[in-house]
């Protein structure tokens, strides 16, 4: 609250330019597969229209990496120095576009994180998988449904534990973003390294932090309150990574990042 008091109307514009280009992104893609369909988005037309809809969503999903990533590496870039204390224009959230070599790594960065990530969702997958065939069954079987719904049940709480351990694995990537906006030269494996070693001691702290959002997730019905509490979680969020790094590298004696420095300095 400290740190976005001092800089609320710049939280505010860099977090409503982020979700704009994203959600313009997002808008974009649905018209593509309206037009592409003719305006009729069934499950029939779209089976009988596969290979459309899957080059135009491949097509957008690219497009979009090639667009969020960056993006969303600059956000991150904003507000970790943001709440390092430091002034700095709004527009530096577009300032990996600025230079094709940190461009390239930033699309490549989070490209490995999300193929990590994908790999890491195959049993959830799985266990969806299996949920709804249980479900389907249990439909059809009308006398043995009653051991199907259990079977259900059970795939169920086992499919929520396995979420809970997915998120659990996956913050430990959560420092890459900052990691690189700090220190740009580092290689992508020593920065997803560098995250998971950080965050090790400190997934009980994030999960803390997003859970206590949890009430102002409710306030945001409202409307109102969004553009409040979107740069409000933004700022905090920024502020919890930017503690868990300083105090990483304090306790290893700077291992995770010896040039703690914005080599985006030099693009200004």
């Amino acid at each position: 609250l400290m740190r976005l008091g001092e800089c609320f109307p710049q939280t505010m514009i860099v977090m409503l330019l982020y979700l704009s280009t994203y959600m313009g992104v997002v808008v974009a893609q649905t018209i593509a597969l309206t037009v592409a369909l003719g305006g009729n988005i069934t499950e029939e037309k779209i089976q009988s229209e596969l290979v459309t809809v899957t080059v135009i969503l491949l097509i957008t999903m690219l497009v979009k990496f090639l667009v969020i990533s960056p993006l969303n590496i600059g956000t991150t870039w904003w507000l970790i120095h943001s709440s390092r204390g430091e002034k700095n224009n709004v527009g530096y959230i577009f300032i990996c576009f600025k230079n094709i070599k940190i461009y390239i790594k930033s699309i490549l960065l989070r490209a490995v994180i999300s193929l990590t990530k994908l790999v890491l969702s195959a049993p959830l997958m799985i266990c969806i998988y299996l949920g709804g065939v249980l479900r389907n069954t249990a439909f059809e079987d009308i006398d043995n449904s009653a051991t199907y719904i259990i079977l259900g049940v059970c795939s169920t709480l086992i499919l929520l534990f396995m979420l809970a351990f997915y998120v659990w694995i996956t913050l430990g990537f959560e420092l890459c973003n900052p990691l690189f906006s700090l220190n740009p030269d580092k290689k992508i494996s020593e920065i997803i390294s560098s995250s998971i070693t950080a965050v090790k001691n400190n997934r009980v702290r994030l999960v803390k932090l997003l859970l206590s959002f949890s009430g102002w997730a409710v306030s945001l019905i409202f409307v109102v309150p969004l553009f409040f509490v979107i740069p409000y979680f933004a700022m905090s969020y920024a502020v919890m990574l930017n503690d868990i790094l300083t105090r990483e590298i304090y306790l290893t004696g700077g291992t995770l990042g010896r040039n703690y420095v914005s080599y985006y300095n030099t693009l200004r």
